[in-house]
C-alpha cells in the first residue's frame, strides 16, 4: 500500500506566498506546517518527503527514534490518523520498516527426504 507523501515547510515562506490555502497541512507547535506533496508547486531541490503512520505502526519509530518524527496534534490530523500518529522521513520508515520485517520473517526449514 502506497503511503501519502507530505513536505515540512515553514510557515510564511512557503505556504502563504501565494496566498493559497491548502486542503490538507497540519501544523506543528514550532509554526511549521505539514503540505501535502501534491499541493505544492514543483520545488528548486527535491524536497524530503513524509508520510503519516497510525498506531500500532508507529510504535516501531518510538524508542530509537523520537526525535526523528513529528506527532501529529492537531484536530483534522488526529481525525484522519488517529492518536499516537506520527509524521516520518520516508527514507526512515522505509529502513525501519524493513528491519521489522527482517526481524519477523519466519525462518524456513529446508525440507528433508523422507525414510
Amino acid at each position: 500500500m502506497k503511503k501519502e507523501r507530505f513536505v515540512l515547510v515553514e510557515r510564511g515562506r512557503q505556504v502563504d506566498v501565494d496566498g493559497e490555502i491548502f486542503q490538507e497541512c497540519y501544523p506543528l507547535e514550532d509554526g511549521r506546517v505539514f503540505i501535502a506533496a501534491c499541493d505544492l508547486p514543483p520545488q528548486k531541490n527535491s524536497p524530503v518527503f513524509y508520510c503519516p503512520v497510525s498506531f500500532p505502526e508507529s510504535q516501531l519509530f518510538m524508542d530509537e527514534h523520537q526525535h526523528e518524527i513529528y506527532l501529529i496534534n492537531d484536530q483534522q490530523g488526529i481525525e484522519k490518523y488517529g492518536n499516537a500518529a506520527y509524521f516520518v522521513e520516508e527514507s526512515l520508515y522505509q529502513k525501519v520498516r524493513a528491519a521489522f520485517e527482517k526481524e519477523m520473517a519466519i525462518p524456513t526449514l529446508p525440507v528433508g527426504r523422507q525414510k
